[in-house]
């Protein structure tokens, strides 16, 4: 049985945030990490009248799992040994949460297929449903690299949006459908992740590690906003400060984020 890392910085963790990858990095204090989450973790009760499922989710809704205690991830339903172990809060603190991408397979011990936020980008797994606190999620992120643009949707409908920073050429912006793990105010909001910031499931397809860590892609603020709608970045995605202080207060751990050329 696999477990993940223990908890490291996050300069070391949104490595695809600074200008280059170097071997010495500056500690950021994250004991002040956003744990109020926008889109509501209260569980949903589950009655023979009710099953709600990913399959039965309305357009534009999913459903996200609040992990309370370690849970096992295994290869397929019912498999008799897991492949990995998930501890209850993510390497920056926060509370974990997992995107689930098919089930609850009632007829099959309540079986859910979740998103695993480990490399490589897209990791699946399958746990089951009574280890989660299964919770509706109204909206998703949206990143589109032709526009330079990230939108935020609610019910299915563009709520918000703001320009923003990708990934040069040589450090793309992978594209998929991943999920926000972490919500995090940084105590320095003039450094290089600005006054927030959010890890998300995906990592980076060129920078392979960052200080014995694997790259993940972050999408935060920035102390260079002549940036913003350029290609600048290792992979992140930056907002202006004002923006990314806005879509703190619209999306937490649990939302899909979707990036797309």
């Amino acid at each position: 049985m696999n477990s993940l890392r223990p908890a490291l910085s996050l300069c070391v963790l949104l490595s695809g945030c600074a200008s280059t990858p170097t071997s010495t990095v500056e500690t950021i204090d994250t004991s002040t990490s956003s744990t109020e989450s926008v889109v509501s973790t209260t569980p949903i009760e589950i009655t023979t009248t009710t099953l709600p499922s990913v399959e039965t989710m309305p357009p534009g809704w999913f459903l996200a799992g609040r992990v309370d205690s370690p849970i096992e991830i295994f290869e397929s339903p019912g498999a008799e040994l897991p492949i990995l172990t998930l501890s209850e809060s993510t390497d920056l603190g926060s509370q974990r949460v997992v995107l689930l991408l098919e089930g609850p397979l009632y007829e099959q011990d309540g079986w859910v297929r979740v998103a695993v936020p480990m490399k490589p980008s897209g990791t699946e797994g399958w746990a089951r449903s009574s280890d989660l606190s299964l919770f509706p999620v109204d909206r998703w992120i949206e990143v589109s690299l032709t526009d330079r643009v990230l939108r935020v949707h609610v019910d299915n409908t563009v709520a918000w949006e703001s320009a923003v920073a990708i990934g040069r050429p040589s450090n793309p912006t992978p594209i998929g459908h991943f999920f926000i793990t972490d919500s995090v105010i940084i105590n320095d909001e003039t450094g290089p992740w600005g006054p927030h910031a959010f890890g998300t499931s995906a990592f980076s397809e060129t920078v392979t590690e960052m200080n014995g860590s694997d790259a993940v892609i972050g999408i935060h603020g920035t102390n260079r906003p002549e940036s913003i709608g350029e290609a600048a970045s290792l992979g992140c995605i930056r907002l202006p400060n004002d923006a990314v202080l806005e879509l703190a207060t619209l999306v937490s751990p649990g939302v899909p984020v979707v990036i797309h050329e």
